[in-house]
């Protein structure tokens, strides 16, 4: 009961009647078991087995509860007003200890800074942070960042590239080491410049909002190449997301022009370089830009893979490069000549083109190279239904699995187009059955079959192994299928065991099957073979006894 009971009026709150039975409940002992479970909690036990929970401090009673009929149904009761009188006595002696107390005396704060700060005038706090500024440099370039908006100068569009130059070096080809000390401070720096970067974008104040961005991506992608800080890391990640929310923003097409200059700018720079779904690359693709720009794009990809070192690096723009051309109608004929070693290279970049989303593209490179017999039939297949699992193409899937296992008798791919097949016409499934079964090892025939939903081969396979490893490989599926024939499988093979097989060893070996069923949720057969076993072997006592534990 959720109230709040003074524990000084206890009898003006309770009826008269209640309050009086309860004190002489209280006065009688009537309370047999006091437990206090924690400061201000306890339990109580009655004489008649009742048992009352309460909730209290100094000065009321919070929360009670009894488990008695007549606290359900009036919510009050004498076993109630006993325990409340009992925690009255517990509280009195709870407030008597804390006024024991030594009062805590506190230190009386002054802070002369305080003092001082209030009674500068204008020109001595200008003065003041002047002169702070120019001894401490961190101090100053930390006060600048924070401010920066206020600067709305002529060169507002180069302050923040001048700020960040001065907490770090320019970009060079020098090798630079970064202490920890300019690490931290372009972080701390870097987090202002993000929050003014929402102001100024809020405030629809977009130039501004561009500025900050660029140049603290610029920096900070500089310096995560030479310091991989998981703090830069971070900042560079969300810088690459607000990059994102600028473009979504719908920006003026002059200031549109500029973000597309600086991308560009990014990706032929030597030490910008990533492959996540925010990366510039995937920004750039992102803003669904007009033919113009694909071209100038793939000119910068282009100077790019020249100037790269790093093959992963390399790869990853190869396949943006002739995935846009390709898309465009204008890619070299001898693209593959003047990109690619061999086909191990290529392949690693069909994988990019596929996860990319330049599966059709991907397609027609591929018949083109099948064509001038560059790669194999089986490659050729194979890769082909690679783009078609990603597409989820069912119907062109099972042509191409056809054609694989006629040609090949490679049956790889079975598990990984399970989800086709149930799609897959008539005809095909029949034509692949066959196949399967007059070509495959015995796992592959017994996957597709599950696969195909053909159980009725899959059992008759299993009863003619009768092999019970074999048996319950399988039976999760047969038991979601067809119970019944899982236990003829198992009563099948019981039966063979135990006509040449006795003692002891025999009972472990049933007892371990039937406690199997059990633990894959098949006891009902576990029960049905029980049952079967006492009527079959009736005459071996012993066994019996030992399986049933008697």
């Amino acid at each position: 009961m959720r109230l709040l009971i003074p524990l000084l009026k206890l009898d003006s709150f309770f009826p008269e009647d209640v309050y009086l039975k309860g004190e002489l409940l209280y006065d009688n002992n009537g309370i047999e078991m006091v437990n206090e479970l924690y400061r201000g909690k306890a339990l109580m036990v009655m004489d008649d087995g009742n048992r009352v929970e309460i909730r209290f401090n100094k000065d009321n009673i919070v929360d009670i509860n009894c488990t008695c009929q007549d606290f359900k149904i009036k919510k009050v009761c004498p076993h109630v007003v006993a325990a409340s009188l009992e925690v009255r006595k517990m509280a009195d002696k709870l407030a008597k200890k804390s006024s024991n107390l030594k009062p805590r005396t506190r230190r009386k704060k002054t802070n002369l800074f305080d003092q001082i700060i209030v009674n500068l005038d204008r020109d001595e706090l200008v003065g003041f942070m002047s002169s702070y500024a120019v001894k401490d440099k961190n101090f100053r370039l930390f006060f600048e960042a924070f401010f920066l908006n206020k600067l709305k100068n002529k060169n507002i569009e180069n302050s923040y590239a001048d700020l960040l130059d001065e907490v770090l070096p320019p970009s060079s080809d020098v090798e630079v080491k970064f202490s920890r000390q300019q690490i931290s401070l372009l972080n701390d720096i870097a987090k202002d410049l993000l929050n003014q970067y929402k102001d100024e974008i809020s405030l629809g104040r977009f130039t501004d909002a561009f500025n900050i961005i660029k140049h603290l991506i610029n920096k900070l992608a500089y310096a995560y190449n030479r310091n991989s800080n998981e703090n830069l890391a971070e900042l560079l990640d969300r810088s690459h997301e607000y990059f994102h929310m600028l473009f979504d923003e719908t920006l003026a097409p002059e200031l549109k022009v500029k973000a597309y200059s600086f991308i560009y700018d990014m990706i032929v720079k030597s030490y910008y370089f990533y492959q996540k779904p925010n990366d510039l690359v995937h920004l750039f693709l992102s803003t669904n830009p007009i033919n113009e720009d694909l071209l100038k794009f793939v000119d910068v990809l282009n100077e790019k893979i020249k100037l790269l070192r790093d093959e992963n690096a390399k790869k990853y723009f190869i396949s943006f490069y002739i995935g846009i051309k390709k898309k465009l109608g204008i890619l070299e004929e001898d693209w593959y000549e003047m990109y690619f070693k061999d086909l191990t290279d290529f392949m690693e970049i069909a994988h990019v083109l596929l996860s990319e989303g330049y599966s059709n593209e991907l397609e027609d490179l591929l018949k083109e190279l099948y064509t001038a017999e560059k790669i194999s039939k089986r490659l050729f297949l194979e890769s082909q239904l690679r783009v078609s699992l990603s597409q989820n193409d069912c119907q062109r899937i099972g042509y191409l699995i056809l054609d694989i296992y006629e040609s090949t008798f490679d049956f790889r791919y079975l598990k990984r187009v399970k989800n086709c097949v149930p799609s897959f016409n008539k005809s095909i499934l029949k034509k692949l059955t066959k196949i399967v079964e007059n070509n495959a090892e015995e796992d592959d025939k017994m996957t597709w079959w599950i696969l195909s939903n053909n159980f009725d081969n899959l059992i008759s396979h299993l009863a003619e192994k009768n092999d019970i490893s074999l048996i319950q490989r399988y039976e999760r599926n047969i038991l979601e299928k067809n119970p019944a024939e899982l236990e003829n499988l198992y009563l099948k093979y019981i039966h063979t065991y135990l006509e040449s097989h006795f003692g002891k060893s025999s009972v472990t070996v049933v007892k371990n099957l039937l406690f199997h069923l059990r633990q894959v949720d098949a006891k009902k057969i576990a029960f049905n073979i029980e049952k079967d076993l006492f009527d079959t072997f009736s005459s071996r006592k012993r066994f019996l006894k030992d399986l049933m534990g008697i």
